[in-house]
């Protein structure tokens, strides 16, 4: 099955907007029918794959992205922030991102990630 980004909007109650959208990635099978992790309880999912797949497809959709939200929210597993070869990938396309987005990224660390490994990466 392919990975695609599919984007929930978060509402601005101020002015009725949808400014910003958290990404979710999605599986599409064959026919079209979208699947989320809890749909098949995430068994065996490669999520540093999964991440980078998510970031490059919103690279690929940079124009529509600067059309649609003034910021995004993006996520990043565990399993990225632990391979050192997944997070370079990873991080190179976050950064191709953030410098084109006309608004803000945001970076949202998945559950279970200890300080320690914050550390390694950001610190």
């Amino acid at each position: 099955m392919k990975i695609i980004p599919v984007f929930q909007p978060i509402f601005n109650s101020l002015n009725g907007s949808y400014p910003s959208a958290e990404v979710l990635a999605r599986w599409v099978n064959p026919v079209g029918k979208l699947f989320g992790p809890s749909n098949f309880g995430a068994v065996g999912v490669d999520w540093a794959r999964v991440d980078i797949e998510i970031a490059q497809n919103l690279i690929d959709m940079r124009s529509q992205i600067n059309e649609r939200f003034n910021r995004l929210f993006l996520n990043v597993s565990i399993e990225t922030l632990k391979c050192e070869k997944s997070f370079s990938i990873w991080r190179r396309q976050v950064s191709k991102i953030s410098n084109f987005m006309d608004g803000d990224l945001t970076i949202e660390i998945t559950e279970g990630v200890s300080p320690e490994v914050l550390e390694k990466r950001w610190c």
